[in-house]
């Protein structure tokens, strides 16, 4: 199941208070108030509360800045990098990003949640100089649990496309509905589309309609129009039709292996239910064992990068290459990519074998596939000899598929 809907938390958009005094604010800001200052600069750039204002934004974030302020400054460069209430200029914009990159630091080593989550951004997205991911993630964390809004849909989305994090279904909409209950629009809209499609959870469409309707109500254009495509989808019925997991637990537990195997994609992708990674590896390891080549695949999987399962390279070799031998394309693929590079010394780089498998993939009836296979093939050539692929090209015409053995053979390890 796609979920298109989401929006990858890069967004330099922060997080501020909701329902703010803006005429005594305002007053404050007239004094000199550099906080009050700071504070209008963040309500007129992201519309908390009233409609943006991205030239008063500059206004207020520069004052503020000009006093010293580190978050202010970051507000000033990411409005000059976007070219919202100035004009675009990204030299600019670096050069203030990398002078409030230190005095950032310093507040979110104090605490500072604001600071924090602004800091995650700089660091994720590299403005102020390569991106650092890992403490990226950690300082957007630390907000998250501060509860900081946008950090908190930061962290979503990264849980959500398994950036720098494994990916997690789960932790991605727990994250995204304290960002929604913390009034992030954003996090609103993720939140609503995932009760709509039962993406990673049950489908609740008075959930969904609920969180759609605060995000459609919101100053945040962006988040408005995707609002309202959701909620005209949902008036619609223009939802995709989601499994019956009853039918199908039944028929898996009766010991039908395309059963077995479909459920443990339903909870593999989060299909109308909540995303139960270890259920999905007890499926998939159960038919598998059976010969059920799509469950071998799928299980290998799991296994190379430890989802539901603790990582097992070996055992994800042993599966795709009995999925592989049995003629399916996917497996050849995944063999093949992992014998054209090798694994934690445990799976030795094989060019040739690798060569053959891809060869063999490229043949796939699927033409996505087909073209996957090609384009892993051509990267692979470009370091090999004439001999080696002269070998694999032997090596491919001489395939002819296998069934798998029923039970299935267990892993081999070395010294075994």
């Amino acid at each position: 199941m796609k979920f298109p809907w989401f929006v990858l938390a890069t967004s330099l958009c922060m997080e501020t208070l909701w329902g703010a005094d803006i005429p005594a604010l305002t007053k404050q800001a007239g004094t000199g108030n550099a906080t009050a200052q700071y504070e209008l600069a963040e309500i007129f750039a992201e519309g908390k509360g009233v409609a943006r204002n991205p030239k008063l934004a500059v206004q207020y974030a520069a004052q503020s800045a000009a006093k010293g302020n580190a978050k202010a400054l970051y507000r000033l460069a990411a409005l000059v990098f976007e070219g919202k209430g100035a004009t675009q200029d990204v030299g600019r914009a670096s050069g203030l990003f990398k002078d409030c990159r230190k005095p950032l630091e310093e507040l979110a080593k104090k605490g500072d949640a604001d600071a924090q989550a602004k800091l995650g951004v700089l660091l994720m997205r590299g403005l102020s100089g390569p991106p650092e991911q890992e403490a990226a993630k950690e300082w957007t964390i630390k907000a998250a649990k501060q509860g900081n809004a946008k950090a908190q849909y930061d962290l979503g989305s990264l849980y959500l496309f398994g950036r720098v994090v494994k990916k997690d279904l789960t932790a991605a909409l727990n994250w995204f509905l304290k960002g929604a209950k913390g009034g992030h629009p954003g996090a609103q809209v993720s939140y609503g589309i995932a009760k709509a499609d039962g993406y990673g959870t049950a489908r609740d469409l008075k959930e969904a309609r609920k969180w759609l309707n605060l995000a459609a109500k919101s100053f945040d254009p962006d988040m408005v129009q995707r609002a309202k495509q959701a909620l005209a989808r949902i008036e619609a019925g223009d939802l995709q039709e989601l499994p019956d997991t009853k039918a199908m637990k039944a028929k898996a537990d009766d010991g039908n292996l395309d059963e077995q195997y479909r459920l443990g994609l339903v909870y593999h992708e989060g299909q109308g239910v909540e995303q139960n990674l270890p259920a999905a590896h007890e499926l998939f390891a159960k038919a598998a064992k059976k010969g059920h080549a799509r469950a071998c695949n799928a299980l290998g999987g799991q296994l190379i990068k430890g989802l539901g399962c603790k990582k097992d390279v070996a055992a994800a070799h042993h599966w795709w290459l009995l999925a592989a031998k049995s003629g399916l394309p996917d497996a050849q693929a995944n063999l093949g990519l992992l014998l054209s590079r090798g694994e934690d010394g445990v799976v030795k780089k094989d060019v040739v074998e690798a060569y053959k498998w891809l060869t063999l993939a490229a043949r796939a009836e699927n033409p996505r596939m087909a073209a996957r296979a090609r384009s892993m093939r051509e990267g692979l050539t470009q370091n090999m000899k004439g001999l080696e692929i002269f070998k694999g090209v032997r090596a491919a015409q001489g395939f002819k598929p296998v069934k798998i053995p029923v039970p299935a053979p267990p892993v081999k390890r070395d010294g075994e």
